[in-house]
């Protein structure tokens, strides 16, 4: 079993691709960190989303499910 503040928040960001009707939802932390933040990757933004069990706001990327 894990536990922890990442895990959590991955967690909820899952949730966030039945809302957001999404294949993947990452933070814009997530995103900066990564060595090819996007490229050519359609991501679309959202404005920051409040996650259960956080204090503050957070702006995350998806990609729209295919075919929606």
């Amino acid at each position: 079993t894990l536990f922890g503040d990442t895990i959590n928040i991955a967690q909820r960001l899952e949730r966030l691709t039945r809302t957001l009707n999404a294949s993947l939802v990452v933070s814009e932390t997530a995103l900066a960190g990564a060595e090819d933040a996007g490229g050519d990757t359609p991501w679309q933004w959202t404005e920051a989303v409040e996650l259960t069990g956080r204090q503050g706001r957070m702006r995350v990327a998806y990609l729209p499910r295919s075919g929606t």
